[in-house]
């Protein structure tokens, strides 16, 4: 099993753990919400860039991920902050040089806490047609020249969750599609980021069936996180479960590449509470089950709502530590090997932080030492042609 020779290797660094956090950011007087991803230092950039670039592409990546994060560029309303411009324009020059593709990402977990919480936010329609609109505009003028696509805004729908509203997934994603309406250009390919999490009803003992209140949340559970969103970037109308519908037609040709990313799966209990799936499986590190079969679930998900158009893994994320998260990856490898063999239009996959940090367990394809990891060295092989192991 092998890859096609143009297939995307592709991997995203989140801007907390390239450049450490943003003191402008909303989260920088904040505790970290449980889906955030903080663990880990900083990757030392600037100053360790070019060697990490360098590295990703040494692993057969032929693509990345940057964030040019708001509260890094505008720290304060109308006012750029050009040396977080330097250091964004130059992290993408170098990936050029090193042969990857720069895909640019605006919003990654963090807003400016001024748009945050002095303008409301997204949930503030005036602040989201003004000051969003503004910084798309001004981010395509500032690194537009840099990019190969685009991939607006990443995970919108995990964002929404750790604020447990509707009208929060709404304004992300109605605050997606105006942004990749706004950076679609010929020639400069705009994706989604969307966060697939297969929901099962869970089993309070494993001889007994869920409950009926188990079921009918599981179902919410899909259709709030995924049901909306198919049926927005299919038909353009968006239903957030509980909310009006709004007709948003351009959302139908929005994203040229229909992106999503997978984690875990989740089991929802009869109050509403989400926990590790499968149920009868070891919780990993980060409190979810690695869980590859649901890599396959969430991309045949995708094949049977809206197979005719093209799809890519935008980010898949550490499924285990050292030889178990090797083994994972070696599964998702071949379950999306053997999807592509069948004439599934996928076109490529993201590895989520690659590079390890000290303080955080060893996830990445390289360690804290910039050395391969056995998930790494198993990632290189088979992007640079080699057949995914049986």
């Amino acid at each position: 099993m092998t890859f096609p020779k143009d297939f995307t290797w592709g991997g995203g660094v989140s801007p907390s753990r390239a450049w450490g956090p943003s003191t402008a950011s909303d989260q920088s007087n904040f505790a970290p919400s449980a889906n955030q991803d903080v663990t880990g230092q900083s990757l030392g950039w600037p100053a360790q860039m070019a060697d990490d670039l360098g590295l990703l592409a040494n692993l057969g990546m032929n693509a990345i991920r940057l964030a040019f994060d708001w509260s890094r560029v505008e720290p304060n309303p109308g006012s750029i902050n050009t040396e977080a411009v330097e250091n964004l324009r130059l992290a993408a020059s170098l990936a050029h040089q090193h042969g990857l593709k720069v895909w640019g990402c605006l919003h990654d977990w963090d807003l400016p806490g001024w748009f945050s919480v002095d303008e409301r936010g997204w949930e503030d329609e005036k602040s989201r047609n003004y000051f969003w609109a503004r910084y798309v505009e001004t981010a395509g003028e500032l690194f537009g020249d840099l990019v190969h696509g685009w991939i607006p805004n990443f995970e919108p729908n995990r964002w929404s969750l750790a604020k447990a509203s509707a009208k929060s997934l709404e304004a992300a994603l109605l605050a997606n599609i105006d942004a990749a309406l706004r950076l679609k250009t010929p020639g400069t390919p705009v994706a989604s980021a969307h966060w697939l999490v297969p929901a099962f009803a869970a089993r309070v003992t494993p001889d007994l069936p869920p409950s009926p209140e188990a079921e009918v949340l599981a179902r919410h559970f899909d259709a709030q996180n995924l049901g909306c969103w198919l049926r927005l970037i299919r038909e353009g109308t968006l239903e957030v479960p509980g909310r009006a519908p709004i007709e948003m037609t351009g959302a139908i040709d929005a994203f040229d590449i229909v992106g999503f990313t997978y984690r875990h799966a989740v089991a929802v209990r009869g109050d509403g509470a989400l926990l590790p799936y499968p149920q009868n499986l070891a919780v990993g590190h980060d409190g979810t089950v690695p869980w590859p079969e649901g890599f396959a679930i969430s991309l045949h998900r995708l094949v049977d709502e809206i197979g005719e158009r093209t799809l890519s893994a935008v980010a898949i994320g550490a499924m285990g530590t050292s030889s178990q998260g090797a083994q994972n990856l070696r599964d998702v490898l071949a379950l999306a090997a053997d999807a592509v063999g069948d004439g599934v239009n996928l076109d490529g996959l993201w590895f989520e932080n690659p590079i390890g940090s000290v303080d955080s367990p060893p996830t990445g394809l390289l360690d804290a030492d910039r050395s391969p990891s056995e998930a790494g060295e198993l990632w290189s092989s088979v992007a640079h042609g080699d057949s995914v192991p049986s």
